[in-house]
């Protein structure tokens, strides 16, 4: 097949999980010997057309509204291209960057607008004031506007979970038959548990109990939660953060960090794909405590390390941790705390909720599945 996926980025820039979901799509499509182009956002000084792995990468630049602009620019792009080139299949990875085109195509749909407008107690999460402001207005401007108009682009919606799904059927009018439910998938060969001493070693984490969090940390994630149980831990309980910041949020967690306790915090920024299973395999326990996910990929990174996994019990999170997690209320540092104290204090628990995860993604969330369940769609799109 000739496939079109259209992603805000791609490899080697990466600015959020779908960037990760775009780039494994792409590399099993070209594996499974299909012809594959990616339209990405230029960063940088990438070049504007260039093959990575076998896939054709084509760039343009989308200004300032970024997935605004990079849904008009790749409906633009698609024009011109399909005056000389049949694609079989044209799939948006986000169903927001589908607002403008007009062609035949799929799109894929995480968490929704609607969502994030309520998402902390039927508010719009937020760092301050001001972002608050920022939010809602924001939120409920997309929510009744592009978002509405997005979906109505594609002839089919593929869903990252079934979470997923019911929201847009149940408050968006999706038919059901127009929406596919495909997981998303990790490359298990890279995740997988590694000796992690020498890590702990130059972190300065040896004798420790660490609590690790990986992610790219905004007020959707909830980490401030985090900030509030650990002041209920053990002295020798560390937390270990992995990742970036969005502007301001940091001074949220910060703020709800009692002072004496900031010795036992270790941020350490963005870290390679190639040495995350070092740091997933550290863990004496994961914890996410997400407020919303469209699906939630670093809970599976964790779990195919051997990392017990903690998250909170919100939208797509319990259907992708099964059993092989505990879940608890979500926006609730008490009851985490609670749960990182059994965890932290049972080692024969830790070593149960390790093996369950480990066999939850091998058999449910590796790459090939989530390739070829959507091949799968393709083709009944391709019909």
């Amino acid at each position: 097949m000739n496939i079109c996926l259209l992603n805000l980025d791609y490899k080697p820039f990466r600015t959020a999980g779908l960037t990760v979901y775009g780039e494994l799509l792409a590399d099993g499509l070209a594996a499974g010997r299909h012809q594959v182009t990616v339209v990405a956002a230029q960063r940088a000084e990438a070049l504007s057309e260039e093959s990575i792995a076998g896939v054709r990468v084509l760039r343009m630049p989308v200004g300032p509204t970024d997935w605004l602009g990079f849904g008009y620019q790749a409906a633009r792009l698609l024009n011109r291209i399909g005056e000389r080139e049949r694609f079989d299949v044209v799939h948006f990875l986000d169903v927001r960057f589908a607002w403008r085109y007009r062609g035949e195509c799929l799109a894929t749909v995480f968490e929704s607008f609607r969502q994030r407008l309520h998402a902390k107690g039927g508010l719009p999460y937020s760092h301050n004031r001001a972002n608050f402001v920022w939010r809602y207005a924001y939120f409920a401007l997309v929510d009744r506007t592009l978002q509405r108009w997005a979906l109505a682009r594609p002839r089919m919606l593929i869903a990252a979970s079934e979470s997923t799904r019911a929201e847009f059927i149940g408050h968006y009018s999706v038919a059901p038959e127009r929406i596919a439910v495909v997981p998303l998938g990790i490359d298990t060969e890279h995740y997988r548990p590694r000796d992690s001493g020498a890590l702990r070693k130059r972190l300065g984490l040896e004798n420790k109990r660490v609590i690790l969090y990986v992610g790219f940390s905004t007020p959707r994630k909830g980490v401030e939660y985090l900030a509030r149980a650990l002041a209920a831990l053990e002295p020798d309980s560390s937390l270990l953060l992995v990742g970036k910041w969005e502007p301001g949020y940091r001074d949220k967690f910060l703020h709800e960090l009692p002072p004496a306790l900031r010795g036992r915090v270790l941020t350490v920024g963005y870290v390679p794909d190639e040495e995350l299973p070092n740091y997933y395999s550290l863990a004496d326990v994961f914890v996410f405590p997400s407020l919303l996910e469209g699906f939630g990929l670093p809970p599976i990174e964790a779990m195919a390390c051997g990392a017990p996994v903690i998250a909170a019990r919100t939208s797509s999170l319990p259907e992708v941790i099964g059993d092989a997690g505990i879940l608890v209320p979500v926006m609730d540092a008490e009851a985490l705390a609670s749960a990182l104290k059994r965890v932290l204090g049972d080692e024969g628990l830790r070593r149960v909720l390790a093996a369950r995860g480990i066999e939850r993604v091998r058999r449910l969330y590796g790459q090939e599945h989530m390739v070829a369940r959507t091949l799968d769609v393709y083709r009944q799109f391709a019909e």
